[in-house]
């Protein structure tokens, strides 16, 4: 009888255990689709126009990389988004989150975008390819709500060495169009000098 009595006391903690879960997970679908789903969206950058010097030396574009099938191009140097990679120059390569680069990328970190002023010594990633291109130094450039089901810039600069060796620092700014379509990947920057 005790025995009966002790399987039946660890069946009933376990369905209580069990419908304690299933609650909180209820409630967190219910909390998830309850909160506002905000984040700054930008109008892409219009393809193949040049982008004037600004005097600050920062400038921002927005790369319409919403199609998983197609790369866009981006040159640095002359502030272009690019319609392929025929061009003689590209910096950048976007695809929905992921990003490569023609020469290497290194994280500074968490800092201030105007904080990085020159390039750090530090160790400069180059691409892989394969399947799935990406560069290692900025592959988790966001982080994902877990209520707002959005992907947030994790705030690091990294900078771009260029093939041309030219060193150029950049922020992400946000990761969506107008209606939070996500695939437009907005970010400031701008030349600093090598380390």
């Amino acid at each position: 009888m005790m025995a009966i009595a002790l399987v039946r006391s660890r069946a009933n903690t376990l369905l209580l255990v069990g419908l304690a879960t299933f609650v909180l997970v209820l409630g967190y679908l219910v909390v998830s689709s309850l909160v506002k789903r905000s984040a700054p969206v930008f109008d892409p950058t219009p393809i193949g126009v040049v982008r004037s010097p600004t005097p600050s030396g920062v400038d921002t574009l927005t790369v319409d990389a919403r199609d998983e099938r197609r790369w866009r191009f981006v040159d640095l140097g002359r502030g272009v988004v690019m319609a392929s990679s025929e061009a003689p120059a590209w910096d950048l390569t976007i695809r929905r989150h992921d990003i490569g680069a023609s020469g290497a990328i290194a994280d500074a970190g968490a800092v201030p975008f105007e904080a990085v002023r020159r390039a750090p010594a530090g160790t400069y990633i180059a691409t892989s390819g394969g399947r799935d291109t990406v560069n290692a130094a900025i592959r988790r450039w966001y982080l994902y709500g877990m209520l707002s089901h959005l992907l947030e810039p994790n705030g690091h600069v990294y900078v771009v060495r260029t093939r041309a060796g030219q060193h150029i620092k950049l922020e992400i700014l946000s990761y969506y169009c107008r209606g939070l379509e996500g695939g437009c990947l907005t970010f400031r920057y701008a030349t600093i000098p090598p380390p």
